[in-house]
């Protein structure tokens, strides 16, 4: 159909908002019978210090102090636990038997029964040896810019201790990038320049925190114009006094600017489950246009035990059009327990959605961790209606085939030790909702007779939800990294995908040959089913890596990062690396880095393009599949003329300004990517 052109040369252009929002419902549930979890659970912990530290600290730490350059507000949080409605679809005739959760759900911490390192062989090859057999995968686009960021030491600096796993993520937005790693937040121009580095216990000071946090996660909300950052605290002496406290801390800013005002909120996630208090861990991590989602697994206070007890699911109510949590005022939660109505609880991660989403859905959850009956694995999905309103839970479970054995996980070699790098398990670790489908990422072992048997595997799925009470997989595939050494393992996948379908995945990778470090590869709707392209180097890892702090794992991860330029659907990754040994007592020197890297596959179009603090000077077209929305600080200078194209809407808000003999045209148009 042709485009709808609206072309505008006048100086003022009106304020629009999107839907306005109402007050947040939820449930907790009640336990129902056909839940399944894990059939063993953990024992207790030694200690909960989240995420690892050196040296243990002694008595009480300092306080928090908040950062200079940016102002901190606190708002207050109203959480309701009203009823939802559950729905759940049973499994199909091919499912012969129950379906298990094959692997054990426990906390991101020390364990004693945790599992150990894998001693492997050390092989003496002085640099990567690529794989000779099958066709070699086309590169994916060069980085066209990158750059470092947190590294281990930089803890040390920002709080005085050292932390192990990096827990590195990260987030683009129109012109900077922020990131996370355990304890620490930075802020850098997209060009790379640092502009702003702080611990996270010192960012979030007007919550007062009394530990480092640890689990943070960022994301950019491109409906918005904002970034929205969360961590967990947890505190626990062990004996059942106080404190055992339990808080999920969530952070946005006012604008697209990170360099400003932020809000923060303050949850209490210490939740009673069964007889016994619990603590929140590991929290997925999403947004649709009305809400912030937040899951966690749930786990008892070491007086009993630390048991796994399911998972329970936190939904924030934006307020964006009602002066609510964006602009600094009260906040509605509501707290559900997402398997009340059935399923296998197990870890979960809401997906991040983008563009309208379909009619009166806010976001799926979705979950693997080995999902299995009669060698026939499963992805389970959640899907969650009207969150803010009459929220319904649904769910289903999506048949993916046999793609396991559920042979050992095993930690992966490293060239230089004989101590692996610890992979974790198969919980699913990142979801994203563009265009009618779901992308979600995992790790895995392939089974026996396919390429990686044996070995670990980032593994993707592409799910179809157009129908949706009968989701079904797509498309799907491993990522085995054979063309950056033979033999490699590939770990912690993260996930994005634009307005054109094109995807990023990034994850880690190590094998005998090389030392651990972080790659990419690229998926386009014109590749071959089930592939993928070949790796890309963000920052190959540069020594091995060992440190445990006296744990049984020699931890990495626990996840990594990928997202969507909001201006022009590029794409960014952030991930950790091995850098060379040092700070500490030997053999224990390992340390890791992080690092930031952009680029651009050809016909990349955004789902939602957000546009701030840019200038128009020429004639340019801006295209997005689904809309485009301005914020603050968007000029047309004289002479220049924007072209906006998008399917869905174009919003224009406040701070927009078009100046005397400068065009605008606005179109509504079916094909706009093209």
């Amino acid at each position: 159909m042709p485009a709808q052109a609206m072309t505008l040369e006048v100086a003022v252009i009106s304020l629009v908002f999107g839907i306005a929002l109402t007050a947040c419902t939820s449930s907790m549930g009640s336990v129902n019978p056909s839940k399944t979890v894990p059939e063993k659970e953990p024992e207790a912990k030694s200690r909960l210090f989240k995420p690892m530290m050196w040296p243990q600290p002694e008595g009480e730490l300092p306080p928090a102090v908040a950062p200079e350059g940016l102002t901190l507000i606190e708002v207050p949080a109203f959480v309701e636990t009203p009823p939802a409605f559950y729905e759940v679809r049973p499994l199909g005739p091919e499912a012969m038997g129950p379906i298990r959760v094959m692997d054990v759900t426990y906390p991101k911490a020390a364990l004693p029964d945790a599992r150990p390192p894998e001693p492997v062989p050390v092989q003496p090859k002085t640099g990567p040896v690529l794989a000779t057999t099958g066709p070699v995968p086309l590169a994916p686009p060069a980085m066209t810019n990158s750059f470092g960021s947190t590294n281990f030491d930089d803890n040390g600096t920002n709080t005085g201790f050292y932390f192990i796993p990096a827990d590195p993520i990260g987030a683009s937005g129109p012109n900077h990038v922020v990131d996370v790693v355990n304890v620490s937040i930075r802020f850098h121009t997209k060009a790379g320049t640092q502009v702003f580095n702080s611990s996270l216990k010192n960012f979030f000071a007007p919550l007062a925190p009394t530990t480092f946090t640890f689990d943070p996660k960022v994301i950019f909300d491109q409906y918005a114009g904002r970034f929205v950052v969360t961590t967990l605290e947890v505190e626990d002496d062990g004996a059942g006094g106080d404190p055992e406290t339990s808080r999920i801390l969530v952070a946005v800013s006012d604008d697209a600017d990170p360099l400003g005002t932020w809000y923060m909120l303050a949850i209490n996630s210490k939740t009673l489950i069964g007889s016994f208090d619990h603590w929140a861990d590991y929290p997925g991590f999403a947004i649709d246009e009305e809400a912030i989602y937040i899951n966690c697994n749930m786990f008892t206070f070491r007086e009993n035990g630390g048991g796994y007890a399911g998972v329970r699911l936190w939904v924030i109510d934006k307020g964006f059009d009602n002066n609510g949590f964006f602009h600094g005022g009260a906040v509605s939660v509501g707290v559900f327990d997402p398997y009340a109505g059935g399923g296998s609880e197990t870890t979960t991660q809401p997906a991040h959605v983008f563009g309208g989403g379909p009619s009166g859905v806010g976001t799926f959850l979705v979950s693997y961790s080995g999902l299995s009956a009669a060698s026939i694995e499963y992805v389970q999905i959640v899907r969650i209606d009207s969150p803010l309103t009459s929220p319904t839970f649904s769910q289903q479970y999506v048949n993916i085939g046999n793609i396991e054995d559920f042979s050992s996980f095993p930690d992966a070699p490293q060239s230089g030790s004989a101590v692996g790098v610890d992979t974790n398990d198969r919980r699913a670790l990142h979801a994203v909702w563009v265009e009618n489908f779901l992308w979600m990422v995992t790790t895995i072992v392939p089974k026996a007779g396919d390429a990686g048997a044996g070995e670990t595997a980032a593994y993707w799925f592409k799910l179809d939800t157009t129908t949706l009470g009968t989701i079904s997989a797509a498309d799907q595939g491993a990522i085995l990294g054979d063309d950056i050494a033979t033999d490699t393992f590939t770990f912690y996948p993260s996930i994005a995908v634009n307005g054109a379908g094109q995807a990023v995945i990034g994850y880690s990778a190590s094998a005998a040959s090389i030392f651990p470090g972080s790659y990419y590869t690229t998926r386009v709707p014109t590749d071959t089913a089930g592939t993928t392209s070949g790796s890309g180097t963000l920052t190959a890892g540069t020594d091995y890596y060992v440190r445990t702090f006296g744990g049984p794992d020699n931890r990495w991860g626990d996840y990594s990062g990928a997202s969507i330029d909001p201006t022009n659907g590029c794409m960014w990754v952030f991930n950790n690396h091995a850098m060379a040994r040092g700070t500490g007592t030997a053999p224990e020197d390992g340390r890791w880095a992080t690092s930031h890297g952009t680029f651009c596959i050809t016909g990349a179009c955004p789902a939602d393009m957000f546009l701030a603090g840019i200038t128009f000077t020429g004639t340019e077209i801006r295209r997005a599949a689904s809309r485009i929305t301005t914020g603050k600080n968007v000029t047309l200078n004289s002479g220049s003329n924007l072209t906006l194209r998008a399917k869905d809407k174009i919003i224009i808000r406040n701070g927009f300004a078009l100046n005397s003999g400068a065009a605008l045209t606005a179109e509504i148009s079916a094909t706009p990517c093209q």
